[in-house]
């Protein structure tokens, strides 16, 4: 992303800190398995281990039915889609609200035009303005959801010293 080399050293380190548990998260669907509950972690070409959600359960102190639930959505509206997905780590990436930036304006402006692109891409996908539009909407409450789920685990890591 050159748009992402442009920025200052400053700017790089806080979009990453900000954007980088989201994506992961975002990212996440990819490999779980929704039927048996669980994520396939690739150890090398021969190998993987999987992760059941349930063991996650003891560590996190987000309700893990929360983060299941985004999951779900986001697997429903991106169903592996990687054009989608990167299009919304994009987004999710030039956030110009996560943490003190020097270029806020540059920052807001790349958030928009992954935006855009992301519902011009719906609009040729589905070939249907409405059928974009309310994908699109959709696929921002997930955002907004993955934003929420964030701010918990901040919240109470913060509560808790950790």
């Amino acid at each position: 992303m050159s748009e992402f080399s442009e920025l200052g050293k400053d700017d790089k380190i806080g979009l990453l800190v900000d954007g980088f548990p989201k994506i992961i998260s975002l990212l996440s669907v990819l490999n779980f398995n929704f039927e048996e509950g669980f994520w396939t972690l690739p150890l090398d070409n021969e190998n993987a281990a999987q992760l059941s959600m349930d063991i996650i359960k003891n560590h996190e102190l987000l309700p893990t039915e929360i983060h299941y639930k985004f999951m779900q959505k986001v697997q429903q509206e991106c169903k592996s889609d990687m054009i989608m997905l990167d299009l919304l780590s994009a987004v999710l990436l030039f956030n110009p609200n996560g943490s003190i930036l020097v270029h806020k304006h540059f920052i807001t402006l790349q958030q928009k035009t992954y935006m855009y692109l992301l519902q011009r891409y719906l609009e040729i996908k589905h070939n249907s303005k409405s059928e974009s539009e309310t994908r699109f909407r959709r696929l921002m409450n997930c955002m907004n959801d993955l934003h929420l789920i964030n701010e918990f685990r901040i919240q109470n890591f913060t509560i808790f010293g950790v």
